[in-house]
C-alpha cells in the first residue's frame, strides 16, 4: 500500500485542480478546443464501427478520423461506454480529468524507472500538474485552458511506453516489452509528434548505454527496434492513411526561439517558460548534473537538450534545412517542449528526492532522543508563523486554477437552447451554417449537436487539412451553401451588411444570409441550368446534369472521391472557389446528353488497408513479445541465426556501418539541391540599398542590434536584409527578408557576382502574421546585368507567387527590387534559386 500512496495523492491532485467543475455536474472545459474535441467524439460515435469516411458536417467536407488524429476522440469514447447515459459534456469531463491524472502519473512512473524515489518521483509528477506552461509548450495553460490536450495525452503514452522500454532491458520481462509497445502504439495513434521523438530518443538511448560501458547492446538494440517496429504497426490503421495523404494536411509550421534566446532565458531563472525562477533553477541544475551522471539519468538529460535544440530556429535558418526537406515546415517547433519539459520534471525529482534522502535520516536520528525532539519543535515554532503564507502559496500555485466550464459560462446554456432549435427546424439537402466566434471553437462542436453541416469563420482546428478556408466573405459563404450565420454579439460589420437578425438567444445572434443558394450541385459556368439532386448520403451524391456542362459539388475535394457519368469512370475536375486560396470543390465535365452523375467516396483505400493489416499484425507482434513461444518454430531459428551472424561481427564494422548509413541518408538529402545557387546563401556578397525616387541611393550596412546575421537601414528597424524563415499561404518558408522602404522608395539587394545556372526561380510573399485584408501588393522586380526579366506581385493576403526565368549559364549581376505602394505590415521575404 506504500506503493500507492504517491500515485493517489497525484491524482487526488489532478482531481483537485479540476474540482470547481466535476463539482457542478460534472461540468467540462468548455474554453477554446474544447468544443471541438467534444463535437469530434460524438461524431465518431455515430460512425462507429467503420471510424472513418466522408463527413459532409465538418468545415467544407473532411474525411473523418484520417488526416487528424483519432486518438483524442477514442480516449473520450473509452469512458463514454460505462457512463453513456450521462450527458456527452459530462463524459467529456470525467475523460478529462482522467487525462490530468495521466499528466501526473507518466513522470511518476518514469521517474521511478530512472531510480528515483517515491519522493522524488512524486515531485516530478506534482512539478508537471503544478506547470502553468506557455502557448505550444504544454502545461495547464496550453492543455487545459487552450484545450489542445491530445498531444500531451500522447506524451502520456510516450512517456509510458519509454520507461517500459528501458525497464525491459533492466529488469522486466517480456510482458513490459509488450506493454511497451502497445504504450508507444497508443502515442502514434494519437499524435505524429511521437514519430520524430522515437527517431531521436532510440538512437541517443543506445549511444548512452555505450557510454556507460553497457554489455549486450546488440540486444537492446534487436528489443528496441522490435518494440518501436510492432509499436508502429499496430497505430498502421491510422499512421498509415495519414502519412499517404500527408499532402491534404495543411501547414501548421510554428517557429520557437534562437539558440541565443534559449541560452539567455536559461541564464536569465526562464529555462521554463511562466514556472518561476524555483522550477527553473531546479531544471538548470537537474539537467546539467544529468549530463555528467551515468545510466538512465545521463540519457534523460541529453534527451532534454536534444529536444530543445530541436525546438529552435536557428538551425533551421543556418542549415537550410526547410531547402532540403520541405516537410520540415509542418512542424510547430515549441511542441518539442512538450517533450523536453516531462523530462526535465523527471530530472528535478531525482535530483530532489536525492536532496530529501539525508533529510529524512537527520530527522529520523533526531526522533530517536528527547533533545533531538526538543529541536524539531523549537524549528517547528520558528516556521510555524510563516505556514499560512507559505500553504496559501502553495494552495494557489499548485490547486487553484481559472477554468470556464459548461457549469460557470452562461454561453453554454444559450449554445444549447440555439442547439435544439437549430436541429428542430427544417433544413435544405447541403445547407450550411456559418459560425463566427472569436474567443473559443466552441462552434466546431456544433454539428455535433444541430445535425447541420457547419462552417467556421476564423481559425481551425480538429480536421484542418489543405483544402479547405476560414473565410467570412459572404460572396464564399454562399459558394459554400451558407444560408444562416450565427455569431456571438452579432456578426462582423461585413456579415451584418450582407444579412439579417432572424432568431436570438442570448449572447448568440442568428441572422439570415441574403441571396443564399444552398442547392448541393450547381453549374459554376451556367447558372441557369441547375443540376438536379436525385440522392444526397454520406459518402454518394447522384445528380441529374439537367443539361449543364459542369456539375460541382459544394463538397471539398479530397483524396478518395471518385466520379462515374452514366455508369462509367470520369476523372474529378476540381474548382476553385473564387475568393479562397486553396479550396476546392468536387467537380466533374459532362458531356451532352449525360442522364446521371455520380459521386463516391472511397472510405477504404489501399492505404487504409494497408494500415489495418499492419495493425492487426502489431496486436500479433505484441502477443509475441509477451510470449516468444507464440512465434512460429521456423521464424524463431531464422531470427535466432541472424542474430549470431549479427552479434559476431566486430563492434566497430558495426559503428561504421551505422555512420555510413546515415552519412549516405544525409547525402541523398543534399543531392537533390547539387548544382544550385540559393541566393540566400550568398547574402554576405550582397549589397543593399533604398533609392528614393529621385534616385538618390541610401546604403544599408549597419548592424543589426538582434546580434543577427544580417544588415540594417538608418531609415526604420525593420528595413534590415537577412536570412528568416516565415510562414506564407501557411507553409514556413526559408527566405530574404526584405521589407518594402516607405514612401515609395525601393529596396534594392544587388549580388554583382552570382553564379547563374539555366533557371531562375524566384518566388515571394507577405508573412501570415502580417495580412490586414485587401491593398496594394509587393513587387518585386528581377534583373540580370541591367535587363529586367519580369516582375512578381505578391498580394496582401495568404498567396505565395512564384515565377521561373530562362538565364545564361555564367557569371551575371543580379538585382532584385522591392517596393510598395504602401509598406505598412507588408512584412515580405523572397527566395530565389538558380539552376
Amino acid at each position: 500500500m506504500a506503493g500507492l500512496a504517491a500515485p493517489l495523492a497525484l491524482a487526488a491532485l489532478a482531481v483537485a485542480q479540476l474540482w470547481p467543475g466535476l463539482a457542478a455536474g460534472l461540468a467540462a472545459p468548455l474554453s477554446w478546443d474544447h468544443g471541438a474535441h467534444l463535437g469530434k467524439a460524438m461524431l465518431t460515435a455515430e460512425l462507429l464501427p467503420a471510424l472513418r469516411g466522408w463527413s459532409d458536417l465538418v468545415e467544407s467536407g473532411v474525411p473523418l478520423n484520417t488526416v487528424y488524429s483519432v486518438g483524442g476522440p477514442l480516449w473520450v469514447l473509452l469512458f463514454r461506454a460505462p457512463t453513456f447515459w450521462l450527458d456527452w459534456h459530462q463524459t467529456y469531463a470525467l475523460a478529462f480529468v482522467a487525462f490530468r491524472v495521466l499528466v501526473g502519473l507518466a513522470p511518476y512512473r518514469l521517474a521511478r524507472v530512472a531510480g528515483a524515489s517515491r519522493t522524488g518521483a512524486f515531485f516530478a509528477g506534482l512539478v508537471a500538474l503544478a506547470d502553468h506552461g506557455d502557448h505550444s509548450e504544454g502545461g495547464w495553460f496550453y492543455d487545459v485552458t487552450y484545450g489542445v490536450w491530445p498531444m500531451s495525452l500522447s506524451m502520456c503514452f510516450l512517456f509510458f511506453g519509454l520507461a517500459d522500454l528501458i525497464a525491459s532491458r533492466a529488469k522486466g520481462g517480456p510482458w513490459t516489452g509488450a506493454r511497451a509497445a502497445l504504450l508507444l502504439g497508443a502515442a502514434l495513434v494519437t499524435h505524429q509528434m511521437p514519430l520524430v521523438a522515437l527517431a531521436a530518443l532510440g538512437p541517443l538511448w543506445l549511444v548512452t548505454r555505450w557510454l556507460d560501458g553497457a554489455r549486450g547492446l546488440l540486444g537492446d538494440a534487436r528489443a528496441a527496434l522490435a518494440i518501436t517496429i510492432t509499436a508502429g504497426c499496430v497505430a498502421g490503421f491510422w499512421l498509415v492513411p495519414m502519412l499517404a495523404q500527408s499532402a491534404w494536411l495543411s501547414e501548421h509550421g510554428q517557429l520557437y526561439r534562437t539558440f541565443t534566446e534559449l541560452g539567455r532565458g536559461a541564464a536569465a531563472g526562464e529555462m521554463v517558460l511562466r514556472a518561476g525562477p524555483w522550477t527553473s533553477v531546479l531544471v538548470a541544475i537537474a539537467v546539467l548534473r544529468a549530463l555528467f551522471a551515468r545510466g538512465t539519468q545521463r540519457f534523460l538529460g541529453l534527451a532534454v537538450v536534444l529536444m530543445i535544440a530541436i525546438s529552435a530556429r536557428t538551425w533551421l535558418l543556418e542549415w537550410e534545412a526547410l531547402r532540403v526537406l520541405p516537410a520540415l515546415g509542418k512542424l510547430m517547433y515549441p511542441r518539442f517542449l512538450m517533450i523536453a519539459k516531462p523530462l526535465e520534471f523527471v530530472l528535478v525529482g531525482m535530483l530532489v528526492g536525492e536532496l530529501a534522502t539525508p533529510t529524512y535520516a537527520a530527522i529520523r536520528r533526531a526522533l530517536r532522543g528527547p533533545r533531538g525532539l526538543v529541536g524539531l519543535g523549537l524549528a517547528a515554532l520558528l516556521v510555524a508563523p510563516f505556514a499560512r503564507g507559505i500553504t496559501e502559496e502553495l494552495r494557489t500555485r499548485i490547486v487553484e486554477r481559472e477554468l470556464d466550464t459548461t457549469a460557470s459560462s452562461p454561453l453554454w446554456t444559450d449554445f444549447r437552447a440555439y442547439a435544439a432549435w437549430e436541429r428542430a427546424r427544417p433544413h435544405a439537402p447541403g445547407e450550411r451554417v456559418a459560425y463566427f466566434h472569436v474567443e473559443s471553437h466552441l462552434f466546431q462542436g456544433a454539428p455535433a449537436y444541430t445535425g447541420v453541416p457547419a462552417h467556421k469563420i476564423g481559425m481551425l482546428i480538429a480536421e484542418t487539412y489543405g483544402n479547405t478556408t476560414d473565410s467570412g466573405d459572404p460572396t464564399v459563404l454562399r459558394a459554400l451553401g451558407v444560408r444562416s450565420v450565427v455569431s456571438v454579439g452579432g456578426p462582423p460589420l461585413e456579415l451584418a451588411r450582407a444579412s439579417r437578425v432572424v432568431q436570438r438567444f442570448g449572447r448568440i445572434v442568428v441572422s439570415a444570409l441574403a441571396d443564399a443558394d444552398v442547392t448541393p450541385a450547381f453549374d459554376p459556368e451556367d447558372a441557369a441550368r441547375t443540376p438536379r439532386t436525385v440522392s444526397l448520403t454520406r459518402d454518394t451524391v447522384e445528380v441529374a446534369p439537367n443539361g449543364a456542362r459542369r456539375v460541382v459539388l459544394r463538397r471539398a475535394d479530397g483524396p478518395g472521391w471518385r466520379a462515374e457519368i452514366d455508369g462509367r469512370a470520369a476523372p474529378i475536375v476540381a474548382w476553385e472557389v473564387p475568393g479562397t486560396t486553396r479550396l476546392r470543390f468536387v467537380g466533374v465535365s459532362v458531356p451532352a446528353g449525360a442522364q446521371r452523375v455520380r459521386f463516391h467516396y472511397a472510405a477504404w483505400q489501399w492505404f487504409d488497408v494497408l494500415g489495418v493489416l499492419l495493425s492487426l499484425a502489431g496486436l500479433l507482434g505484441v502477443a509475441v513479445l509477451a510470449r516468444p513461444a507464440l512465434a512460429p518454430a521456423p521464424l524463431r531459428a531464422k531470427f535466432a541465426a541472424l542474430h549470431a551472424r549479427v552479434g559476431a561481427l566486430p563492434p566497430h564494422v558495426m559503428a561504421i556501418a551505422g555512420v555510413t548509413a546515415g552519412l549516405m541518408l544525409v547525402a541523398a538529402l543534399f543531392a537533390k539541391n547539387a548544382g544550385t545557387y540559393a541566393f540566400a546563401d550568398h547574402l554576405s556578397d550582397a549589397n543593399y540599398a533604398v533609392i528614393a525616387a529621385n534616385g538618390v541611393q541610401t546604403p544599408c550596412t549597419a548592424e543589426r542590434p538582434d546580434g543577427e546575421a544580417g544588415v540594417m537601414c538608418p531609415i526604420a528597424p525593420w528595413l534590415w536584409l537577412g536570412r528568416t524563415v516565415q510562414a506564407v499561404e501557411g507553409r514556413l518558408r526559408s527566405c530574404v527578408w526584405a521589407h518594402p522602404p516607405p514612401g515609395g522608395q525601393t529596396g534594392r539587394v544587388r549580388f554583382p557576382q552570382a553564379q547563374l545556372g539555366a533557371r531562375l526561380t524566384v518566388g515571394g510573399g507577405v508573412a501570415d502574421d502580417a495580412q490586414g485584408g485587401d491593398g496594394p501588393p509587393v513587387v518585386l522586380r528581377v534583373r540580370v546585368d541591367g535587363r529586367e526579366l519580369g516582375a512578381l506581385s505578391a498580394p496582401w493576403r495568404a498567396r505565395w507567387v512564384e515565377q521561373t526565368f530562362a538565364t545564361t549559364p555564367g557569371v551575371h549581376a543580379v538585382e532584385f527590387d522591392v517596393s510598395a505602394a504602401s509598406d505598412a505590415r507588408r512584412f515580405f521575404c523572397f527566395d530565389a534559386v538558380s539552376r
